[in-house]
């Protein structure tokens, strides 16, 4: 990519009021929820992040021109793109999340280099006119290389980040104050030996916060209570990786009866795998983890969101990769995969079990694991980077909402 050099820290630039792109790309056919909007050409691998606000659809993800790299934000409704922004940023900014804030306001972050080329994790606040309400913030004072975002009360938010020394991962809880503010005197050390952070919030409203200790690869969790943790558990032995596989990500997810934890991996002849386990809440004892794969049949299945019926579904032979959950306590479990390496789909878990599989579309495969939220309404948005042949990844998009 293009534009690795230090950018000022520029204002937002501001491009409201864009003319609308076709939510229907030409070239593309529809989802089986109905049309795809194509967002950009980017040279990134991460899908566009996703926050649903009402009737309408931010976005995010990392572009560039001939003026270097930035991050785009867009706003999209039933006619396409209605405004967007660009963000000049200083290197090269990734790993982007959103998550809501004060009000009306979203806190937007990222994984970047400061001045010094050390990766930090930095913030800002956006409106919902994409403006900037608050300065470039950095979070993170040490090297940084995963976080995750946990929502506290009234908008504000803990970031609990991976740091320290390679050898030596560690875990931090940073406060984050409805107005996009780390707090200086909430900042902990909560866990060493420890990283890919995932958490939950539980059904008596106390977030869950999982991990995985690396000496042994050993699942830990704990509740997150002020930035700390309370009664630390071992809950089970992770997915085994071999010399030269390498970990993608690590998802905790929840239906109504059980807990999930979900691993993407890349072996070492680059195949694609997601495994899983499942257990009730209060379980003294997890099964081990299994790969994932899927036989569907012939029959009907509600899944319970919009978006019609799928098909059920059960463990089998059809290979799977790239799962990407839904955190929400649903009394179906909705997560987003690719299956067969070639269709997109939406697959539903119940009581620790695959039940259900909805296909989505057909793509040319994924460069990395896809994006997928639901809103208040149960509309499912789904975003992903499609492989591109002689040009960049597409940034694409297809909602229920919008058909």
């Amino acid at each position: 990519m293009r534009g690795l050099g230090l950018l000022g820290w520029g204002a937002i630039l501001l491009l409201a009021a864009c003319q609308p792109l076709a939510l229907a790309t030409p070239d593309l056919p529809n989802s089986a929820w109905g049309l795809v909007m194509t967002l950009d050409q980017a040279e990134q691998m991460s899908a566009p992040v996703l926050r649903p606000l009402d009737d309408r659809l931010l976005a995010g993800w990392i572009a560039d021109d001939v003026n270097g790299t930035y991050q785009a934000v867009a706003l999209m409704n039933s006619s396409g793109i209605s405004q967007q922004a660009r963000l000049p940023l200083p290197v090269y900014p990734y790993a982007q999340q959103m998550v809501a804030a004060s009000g009306d306001l979203t806190l937007l972050t990222w994984l970047d280099a400061n001045v010094n080329r050390e990766t930090r994790l930095w913030a800002t606040l956006l409106t919902p006119n994409l403006e900037q309400e608050r300065e470039l913030i950095p979070i993170s004072d040490e090297a940084t290389r995963r976080y995750t975002l946990v929502s506290a009360t009234d908008g504000a938010t803990w970031a609990i980040s991976v740091g320290g020394l390679l050898s030596e991962p560690t875990l931090f809880a940073r406060f984050v104050d409805a107005e996009g503010r780390p707090r200086l005197e909430d900042i902990y050390e909560i866990a060493r030996d420890a990283d890919w952070p995932s958490a939950i919030r539980t059904a008596n409203d106390t977030v869950m916060l999982y991990w995985l200790r690396v000496s042994d690869n050993r699942i830990m969790r704990s509740p997150l209570i002020d930035g700390r943790l309370e009664q630390v558990e071992d809950v089970v032995e992770g997915a085994v990786l071999q010399p030269g596989d390498r970990l993608e990500s690590f998802h905790v997810a929840q239906d109504r009866t059980h807990i999930y934890l979900f691993w993407n991996i890349t072996r070492a002849d680059d195949r694609r795998e997601s495994w899983f386990t499942a257990a009730p809440p209060g379980a003294a004892e997890w099964l081990a983890p299994v790969r994932i794969g899927i036989t569907a049949s012939d029959v009907s299945f509600e899944t319970g969101f919009n978006g019609g019926s799928g098909l059920t579904a059960q463990q089998g032979s059809i290979s799977l990769s790239w799962i990407t959950p839904l955190s929400e306590p649903f009394d179906r479990l909705p997560a987003a995969a690719l299956i067969d390496q070639t269709t997109l789909a939406v697959v539903y878990f119940q009581g620790g079990t695959l039940v259900g599989y909805q296909p989505v579309i057909e793509i040319d495969g994924l460069l990395a694991a896809p994006t997928f939220r639901t809103d208040r309404d149960r509309h499912l948005h789904l975003a992903w980077a499609e492989v591109g042949t002689d040009t960049p990844a597409a940034m694409r998009l297809t909602s229920t909402r919008w058909r």
